[in-house]
Protein backbone atom coordinates (compact mmCIF):
# COMPACT_ATOMS: atom_id res chain seq x y z
CA UNK A 1 0.00 0.00 0.00
CA UNK A 2 2.50 2.33 1.02
CA UNK A 3 4.74 1.66 -2.36
CA UNK A 4 1.89 1.82 -4.37
CA UNK A 5 0.67 5.62 -2.93
CA UNK A 6 4.39 6.66 -3.22
CA UNK A 7 4.19 5.81 -6.69
CA UNK A 8 0.68 7.91 -6.88
CA UNK A 9 1.94 10.61 -5.63
CA UNK A 10 5.13 10.71 -7.63
CA UNK A 11 2.52 10.30 -10.96
CA UNK A 12 0.72 13.18 -9.33
CA UNK A 13 3.36 15.43 -9.24
CA UNK A 14 4.99 14.68 -12.58
CA UNK A 15 1.70 15.57 -14.00
CA UNK A 16 1.23 18.92 -12.69
CA UNK A 17 5.26 20.14 -13.69
CA UNK A 18 3.69 21.93 -16.96
CA UNK A 19 0.96 23.78 -15.02
CA UNK A 20 3.63 25.74 -12.95
CA UNK A 21 3.81 28.89 -13.59
CA UNK A 22 6.23 32.35 -12.68
CA UNK A 23 3.41 35.18 -11.93
CA UNK A 24 6.19 37.46 -10.09
CA UNK A 25 8.46 37.39 -13.12
CA UNK A 26 9.98 34.71 -15.90
CA UNK A 27 13.15 32.57 -14.97
CA UNK A 28 16.25 34.26 -16.33
CA UNK A 29 16.93 32.93 -20.05
CA UNK A 30 13.46 32.74 -21.33
CA UNK A 31 13.20 35.12 -24.15
CA UNK A 32 14.33 32.80 -26.85
CA UNK A 33 17.48 34.57 -27.80
CA UNK A 34 20.84 32.85 -28.49
CA UNK A 35 22.03 33.44 -24.99
CA UNK A 36 19.70 30.85 -23.61
CA UNK A 37 20.27 28.75 -27.04
CA UNK A 38 16.37 29.55 -28.04
CA UNK A 39 14.91 28.42 -24.64
CA UNK A 40 11.60 30.41 -24.24
CA UNK A 41 8.85 30.34 -21.22
CA UNK A 42 7.78 26.60 -22.68
CA UNK A 43 11.40 25.37 -21.66
CA UNK A 44 12.28 23.92 -17.98
CA UNK A 45 8.69 22.77 -17.55
CA UNK A 46 7.72 26.33 -16.46
CA UNK A 47 4.40 26.50 -19.05
CA UNK A 48 3.25 23.96 -21.63
CA UNK A 49 3.27 23.10 -24.60
CA UNK A 50 6.71 22.76 -25.81
CA UNK A 51 6.71 24.90 -28.87
CA UNK A 52 5.73 28.41 -29.26
CA UNK A 53 3.96 30.40 -31.82
CA UNK A 54 5.22 33.32 -33.75
CA UNK A 55 3.64 36.08 -33.99
CA UNK A 56 4.53 39.41 -35.33
CA UNK A 57 2.62 41.71 -32.25
CA UNK A 58 4.83 41.53 -29.44
CA UNK A 59 7.21 44.07 -29.63
CA UNK A 60 6.65 47.32 -30.72
CA UNK A 61 8.60 50.70 -30.25
CA UNK A 62 8.44 54.83 -29.64
CA UNK A 63 10.08 56.24 -32.20
CA UNK A 64 9.92 53.33 -34.51
CA UNK A 65 12.84 51.07 -35.27
CA UNK A 66 11.94 50.18 -39.28
CA UNK A 67 14.96 52.20 -40.24
CA UNK A 68 17.30 50.74 -37.66
CA UNK A 69 18.43 52.42 -34.39
CA UNK A 70 20.49 55.38 -34.11
CA UNK A 71 23.74 54.74 -31.59
CA UNK A 72 23.51 56.10 -27.81
CA UNK A 73 19.51 57.12 -29.00
CA UNK A 74 16.72 56.00 -25.95
CA UNK A 75 13.94 53.88 -27.34
CA UNK A 76 9.93 52.96 -25.54
CA UNK A 77 9.58 49.54 -25.87
CA UNK A 78 6.31 47.95 -25.52
CA UNK A 79 5.09 44.65 -25.11
CA UNK A 80 1.83 43.65 -25.74
CA UNK A 81 0.12 40.05 -24.68
CA UNK A 82 -3.61 39.39 -25.73
CA UNK A 83 -5.59 36.69 -25.11
CA UNK A 84 -7.31 35.09 -21.72
CA UNK A 85 -5.89 34.56 -18.51
CA UNK A 86 -2.65 35.60 -16.59
CA UNK A 87 -0.27 37.25 -18.67
CA UNK A 88 3.54 37.51 -18.56
CA UNK A 89 6.33 38.14 -20.19
CA UNK A 90 10.24 38.47 -21.08
CA UNK A 91 12.70 40.37 -23.41
CA UNK A 92 15.95 40.67 -24.28
CA UNK A 93 18.39 42.58 -26.29
CA UNK A 94 20.98 40.06 -28.05
CA UNK A 95 23.97 39.99 -30.47
CA UNK A 96 23.81 37.19 -32.41
CA UNK A 97 26.69 35.43 -30.32
CA UNK A 98 24.41 36.09 -27.22
CA UNK A 99 26.34 39.55 -25.48
CA UNK A 100 24.19 42.09 -24.45
CA UNK A 101 23.56 44.90 -26.56
CA UNK A 102 22.44 48.43 -25.33
CA UNK A 103 20.86 49.26 -21.78
CA UNK A 104 17.33 48.96 -20.75
CA UNK A 105 16.09 50.58 -17.81
CA UNK A 106 12.50 49.13 -16.19
CA UNK A 107 9.85 50.70 -13.98
CA UNK A 108 9.20 49.73 -10.95
CA UNK A 109 6.36 47.49 -12.06
CA UNK A 110 9.24 45.61 -13.83
CA UNK A 111 12.44 43.55 -13.44
CA UNK A 112 15.68 43.40 -14.85
CA UNK A 113 17.67 40.07 -14.41
CA UNK A 114 21.16 39.70 -15.00
CA UNK A 115 21.70 43.17 -16.82
CA UNK A 116 20.11 41.13 -19.62
CA UNK A 117 16.54 40.40 -19.38
CA UNK A 118 13.75 41.93 -18.44
CA UNK A 119 10.15 40.73 -17.24
CA UNK A 120 6.87 40.99 -15.31
CA UNK A 121 6.66 41.55 -11.42
CA UNK A 122 2.92 40.61 -11.72
CA UNK A 123 0.97 38.62 -14.15
CA UNK A 124 -1.29 41.18 -15.54
CA UNK A 125 -5.06 40.13 -15.86
CA UNK A 126 -6.18 42.64 -18.62
CA UNK A 127 -7.46 41.22 -22.19
CA UNK A 128 -4.66 43.24 -23.29
CA UNK A 129 -1.42 43.12 -21.17
CA UNK A 130 1.16 45.97 -22.30
CA UNK A 131 4.32 47.11 -20.41
CA UNK A 132 6.47 49.21 -21.41
CA UNK A 133 10.30 50.04 -20.31
CA UNK A 134 13.43 52.49 -22.29
CA UNK A 135 16.20 50.21 -24.15
CA UNK A 136 18.89 52.76 -25.04
CA UNK A 137 21.26 51.70 -28.16
CA UNK A 138 24.73 50.41 -28.22
CA UNK A 139 27.49 52.36 -29.35
CA UNK A 140 28.26 52.81 -32.81
CA UNK A 141 29.54 49.79 -34.41
CA UNK A 142 27.81 47.81 -32.57
CA UNK A 143 26.39 45.74 -35.77
CA UNK A 144 22.47 43.96 -35.70
CA UNK A 145 20.64 43.83 -32.58
CA UNK A 146 18.34 41.37 -31.96
CA UNK A 147 15.14 41.85 -29.91
CA UNK A 148 13.90 38.92 -28.61
CA UNK A 149 10.31 38.54 -26.51
CA UNK A 150 8.27 35.61 -25.34
CA UNK A 151 4.72 35.95 -23.66
CA UNK A 152 2.31 33.46 -22.54
CA UNK A 153 -1.91 34.33 -21.87
CA UNK A 154 -2.98 31.84 -19.72
CA UNK A 155 -0.79 29.24 -17.43
CA UNK A 156 -0.79 26.86 -20.93
CA UNK A 157 -2.72 28.10 -23.29
CA UNK A 158 -1.23 30.22 -25.11
CA UNK A 159 2.78 31.04 -25.77
CA UNK A 160 3.88 33.50 -28.39
CA UNK A 161 7.28 34.61 -29.29
CA UNK A 162 8.57 37.18 -31.73
CA UNK A 163 12.45 38.15 -32.72
CA UNK A 164 13.36 41.35 -34.35
CA UNK A 165 17.02 42.04 -36.37
CA UNK A 166 17.54 45.47 -35.91
CA UNK A 167 20.49 47.33 -37.65
CA UNK A 168 22.02 50.20 -37.08
CA UNK A 169 21.17 53.34 -38.96
CA UNK A 170 23.17 53.29 -41.92
CA UNK A 171 25.29 56.56 -40.99
CA UNK A 172 25.56 57.43 -37.36
CA UNK A 173 25.53 60.68 -35.99
CA UNK A 174 28.77 60.25 -34.75
CA UNK A 175 30.46 59.61 -38.29
CA UNK A 176 28.57 62.63 -40.27
CA UNK A 177 28.29 65.44 -37.56
CA UNK A 178 31.96 66.32 -37.45
CA UNK A 179 31.69 67.72 -41.17
CA UNK A 180 33.26 70.60 -40.97
CA UNK A 181 31.39 72.25 -44.02
CA UNK A 182 27.82 71.76 -41.96
CA UNK A 183 27.28 75.00 -40.35
CA UNK A 184 24.71 75.94 -37.91
CA UNK A 185 24.15 79.36 -36.04
CA UNK A 186 23.32 81.15 -33.47
CA UNK A 187 24.29 78.74 -31.03
CA UNK A 188 22.56 78.48 -29.03
CA UNK A 189 19.24 78.71 -31.13
CA UNK A 190 16.37 80.99 -30.36
CA UNK A 191 13.81 82.12 -33.19
CA UNK A 192 15.53 80.88 -36.20
CA UNK A 193 18.21 78.55 -36.76
CA UNK A 194 20.82 79.48 -39.92
CA UNK A 195 22.38 76.11 -42.08
CA UNK A 196 25.10 76.28 -44.55
CA UNK A 197 26.66 72.88 -45.98
CA UNK A 198 28.40 71.67 -49.50
CA UNK A 199 26.08 69.48 -51.22
CA UNK A 200 27.91 67.06 -53.48
CA UNK A 201 24.33 65.65 -55.65
CA UNK A 202 20.88 67.06 -55.87
CA UNK A 203 18.51 65.34 -53.44
CA UNK A 204 15.18 65.67 -52.13
CA UNK A 205 15.02 65.96 -48.22
CA UNK A 206 13.91 67.39 -44.92
CA UNK A 207 15.22 68.75 -42.17
CA UNK A 208 14.50 67.31 -38.85
CA UNK A 209 14.87 68.34 -35.41
CA UNK A 210 15.33 65.06 -32.76
CA UNK A 211 15.75 65.42 -29.30
CA UNK A 212 18.41 62.98 -27.36
CA UNK A 213 16.02 59.86 -26.61
CA UNK A 214 15.26 60.14 -30.48
CA UNK A 215 12.36 61.66 -30.33
CA UNK A 216 10.97 63.93 -33.48
CA UNK A 217 10.32 67.80 -32.52
CA UNK A 218 9.87 69.24 -35.71
CA UNK A 219 9.94 68.97 -39.49
CA UNK A 220 10.99 71.25 -42.54
CA UNK A 221 9.95 70.26 -45.91
CA UNK A 222 11.85 70.91 -49.02
CA UNK A 223 11.61 71.26 -52.76
CA UNK A 224 15.14 69.99 -53.36
CA UNK A 225 18.59 70.58 -53.29
CA UNK A 226 21.11 71.15 -56.31
CA UNK A 227 24.98 70.60 -55.43
CA UNK A 228 27.18 73.22 -54.17
CA UNK A 229 27.35 75.28 -51.21
CA UNK A 230 23.58 75.92 -49.71
CA UNK A 231 22.24 77.34 -47.04
CA UNK A 232 18.98 77.36 -45.52
CA UNK A 233 16.79 79.24 -42.13
CA UNK A 234 14.97 77.34 -40.11
CA UNK A 235 11.98 79.49 -38.36
CA UNK A 236 11.89 77.86 -35.04
CA UNK A 237 9.36 80.51 -33.65
CA UNK A 238 6.09 77.40 -34.36
CA UNK A 239 7.87 74.62 -32.03
CA UNK A 240 8.04 74.69 -28.00
CA UNK A 241 11.00 72.59 -27.54
CA UNK A 242 12.60 72.81 -24.09
CA UNK A 243 15.75 74.26 -23.47
CA UNK A 244 18.63 71.41 -24.38
CA UNK A 245 20.51 70.04 -26.84
CA UNK A 246 18.75 68.03 -30.09
CA UNK A 247 20.10 66.74 -33.45
CA UNK A 248 19.43 69.23 -36.39
CA UNK A 249 19.03 65.99 -39.04
CA UNK A 250 18.74 66.16 -43.12
CA UNK A 251 16.85 63.26 -44.49
CA UNK A 252 16.01 61.93 -47.59
CA UNK A 253 12.90 60.75 -48.61
CA UNK A 254 14.15 57.14 -48.05
CA UNK A 255 14.93 58.27 -44.24
CA UNK A 256 18.56 58.03 -44.69
CA UNK A 257 20.19 60.73 -42.76
CA UNK A 258 22.62 63.40 -44.98
CA UNK A 259 23.51 65.29 -42.65
CA UNK A 260 23.24 65.54 -38.32
CA UNK A 261 24.62 67.98 -36.09
CA UNK A 262 24.13 68.66 -32.43
CA UNK A 263 22.54 72.00 -31.69
CA UNK A 264 21.57 73.79 -28.63
CA UNK A 265 18.16 75.62 -28.67
CA UNK A 266 17.28 78.43 -25.63
CA UNK A 267 13.28 79.21 -26.70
Amino acid sequence: MTATLVLALSFGLDALKPLIGNPTGAPAGRSGGPAENGATCAAGGCHGPASNTVVSTLISSSPSLVGGYLPGATYTITITVSGSGAKGFQFSAQSATGSTMGTLTAPASLQIQQNRWITHRSSSSASTATWSFTWVAPSSGSGIVGFYACGISGRNSSLFRQTLSIPQTLVSVQEISNRADFRCWPQPAHQELNVQWNQQQPVQARWELRGLDGKSVGQWSMQGFETGTQSDRLDLGSLTPATGLYYLQLKSKNNDILLSRKILIHP
